[in-house]
């Protein structure tokens, strides 16, 4: 469980909301991100924005989180409708981002990274490096004004010349 005295060790202000949420934003050059984090003490759930500073959204996006989520694998779950026109949002462990490395990676053990998606975007079944992968070049998670970019799979076979993608495509 983070807790206000944990995140200013890391950023110079970091605002409170309702019990138990903090707010507090990373400056750089070319970058705003702003942090959203609710903690409990089974968990920590965390969204993170680059282009909006919308702390009633990313609340929004805490809040639905479900009850209960997986310590190694993602979670997909249904967002209520919203201006930006995400229509679900995926919950991470803490193996499968990178957010509040440094001085509070002692307390990631139980963070959960929150991120608004479409639907196409993720399966849910991503592994740690196709997440990592597909979350640095394909997807723009952290941006929440952008379009969909849908997960496709192709498989192609040959069989004149034996070549192909093989049986799981």
């Amino acid at each position: 469980m983070f807790t206000r005295q944990d995140l200013r060790e890391s950023f110079s202000v970091v605002d409170e909301g309702p019990v138990g949420y903090y707010f507090f934003q990373h400056k750089l050059p070319k970058a705003t991100y702003s942090y959203s984090l609710k903690t409990a003490l089974d968990r920590d759930v965390l969204t993170v924005s680059e282009d909006a500073n919308d702390r009633k959204f990313a609340a929004e996006i805490l809040d639905q989180a479900p009850p209960w989520l997986s310590p190694s694998t993602p979670d997909i779950y249904t967002l209520a409708n919203n201006e930006y026109g995400f229509t679900h949002a995926i919950a991470v462990p803490s193996t499968y981002h990178a957010c509040l490395k440094g001085q509070l990676e002692s307390k990631r053990g139980k963070l959960f990274l929150c991120m608004p998606i479409y639907q196409c975007e993720f399966s849910g079944e991503e592994t740690e490096s196709e997440f990592k992968e597909m979350m640095t070049r394909m997807v723009p998670v952290f941006r929440w004004r952008r379009d969909a970019s849908p997960k496709l799979k192709v498989y192609f076979d040959n069989p004149r010349i034996g070549s192909g993608a093989g049986k799981n495509g």
